[in-house]
C-alpha cells in the first residue's frame, strides 16, 4: 500500500501542521553543547561558503548550508527496514485492540500495510535528513576521508535546534518557504524500535482524544489527510532508529518533513535533497543568534593537516567567522 496525497491543493504540507522542534525541546536539559558534521574539503566549502540562497533573507548572511537527503535514498534503506518492522507489529496489535476507537483503528491498520511494503520508494512519503554526531574523534569517520582529508564541523546545539530551517521549493504561493526543522538522537537496536512503536501509538491515542482535535478531524473525515500526517511523522521515527552495529557513531539527526506532490532538488546522482540553513538571524527580532554559527571545527589527520588548519582557519575568517575554534585531530589513527 502506498500514500497518495490528498491535499494537492491546500496552501501549505499538511505535516507542517507538526512542530518538528518539540524533540530537541525535550531533550533540552540533557543534550551535547555541540554537534559534528562530518565532511571533506568541497563540503566545507559549500556549507561555509555556500554559493547561493534560494531566498533573499538578510539573516542569511552568517548562516551554513546544509543538504538534507531524502531518507529513502540514504546509504541503506535497510535502516528504515529494520525499524518498520517493529511498528508494523505494533499497529497491527493496536488496530485489532478493543480499546482502541473504530476510525483510529482503521488508520492504524492501513499504517501496518503502508510500512510492511519492503521497498520504501513505494511508500510515497518524504522525509529529509542531514546527520551529526556528538563525538569530534570518531576515527572510523577519518578512515573515510583518509585519502582526500575531513573535516568536522561542530555546531552549536541552539543554532540546530531553533535558528535551522529547511527551504522547501514552490511549497506556498510565495514559492520557496523556510520551515523549521527538528533535532532528534538516534536511538539503536530492537528495544529503541519497540519504544518509539510505542510512544507513536500513545501520541496517536491522544492526539485522537483530544478534543478538537485536527488529527481526529482528519481521520473521521476520511479524506486521508489524517493518514498522510500520520504517516510522516512515523516516517521520522523510523529514520532515527537503526540496528545496534552502529551505535559507535553516537548520530543524531536534523530532519525536514515534507509531501509527495511537493518538489524537492536533486543532486547530479538523481538523489532527492532540501537546503537547510543553520543559524539564520530573523530580520525582525523575533527569533534573534544567541550562538555563533561553528563553535569547532576539526581538521582530520593527514600527512597534508597543518596546511588544512591553515585553509580552513582562512576560511572561516573570509566568511565572518571566528577562526581561533579550527583545531586539528591528535587522536590515535590508522590511515
Amino acid at each position: 500500500m502506498t500514500i497518495d496525497p490528498p491535499f494537492l491543493g491546500q496552501s501549505f504540507p499538511i505535516t507542517w501542521l507538526f512542530d518538528s522542534r518539540v524533540y530537541a525541546r525535550a531533550a533540552s536539559d540533557n543534550h551535547p553543547p555541540i554537534l559534528y558534521h562530518y565532511t571533506d574539503e568541497n563540503g566545507l566549502r559549500g556549507i561555509v561558503s555556500p554559493p547561493s540562497w534560494d531566498i533573499d533573507h538578510p539573516g542569511f548572511g552568517l548562516a551554513a548550508q546544509l543538504w538534507a537527503t531524502d531518507v529513502r535514498y540514504m546509504n541503506d534503506a535497510k535502516e528504515l527496514l529494520f525499524g518498520a518492522e517493529r511498528f508494523v507489529e505494533r499497529f497491527r496489535a493496536a488496530a485489532a485492540d478493543a480499546s482502541t476507537p473504530r476510525k483510529l483503528a482503521d488508520a492504524m491498520s492501513r499504517l501496518a500495510d503502508v510500512f510492511d511494503e519492503t521497498d520504501v520508494l513505494r511508500w510515497n512519503l518524504r522525509c529529509f535528513a542531514a546527520c551529526f554526531s556528538d563525538s569530534p574523534d570518531l576515527v572510523n569517520q577519518w578512515q573515510g576521508y583518509a585519502r582526500t582529508g575531513g573535516y568536522a564541523i561542530g555546531f552549536p546545539w541552539d543554532a540546530l535546534a531553533e535558528q535551522t530551517y529547511a527551504l522547501h521549493p514552490a511549497a506556498t504561493a510565495a514559492g520557496t518557504t523556510a520551515q523549521s526543522v527538528g533535532l532528534r538522537k538516534m536511538g539503536y537496536d530492537a528495544p529503541a524500535a519497540d519504544s518509539l512503536a510505542a510512544s507513536s501509538i500513545a501520541g496517536m491515542r491522544h492526539a485522537y482524544s483530544a478534543e478538537g482535535s485536527f488529527v481526529r478531524s482528519m481521520i473521521e473525515d476520511g479524506s486521508g489527510g489524517g493518514l498522510l500526517y500520520m504517516a510522516s511523522i512515523v516516517l521520522s521515527d523510523l529514520a532515527c532508529v537503526k540496528h545496534g552495529a552502529f551505535q559507535h557513531e553516537r548520530e543524531w539527526r536534523l530532519f525536514a518533513l515534507s509531501e509527495p506532490g511537493y518538489p524537492s532538488k536533486t543532486r547530479q546522482s538523481g538523489v532527492p535533497y532540501l537546503e537547510m540553513a543553520v543559524n539564520v538571524d530573523d530580520a525582525d527580532g523575533s527569533n534573534p543568534q544567541t550562538s555563533p554559527t561553528i563553535a569547532s571545527l576539526v581538521v582530520g589527520p593527514g600527512h597534508d593537516q597543518a596546511s588544512r588548519i591553515v585553509f580552513a582557519r582562512d576560511l572561516l575568517a573570509q566568511r565572518g567567522h571566528n577562526p581561533d575554534v579550527v583545531v586539528g585531530y591528535d587522536g590515535p589513527y590508522r590511515g
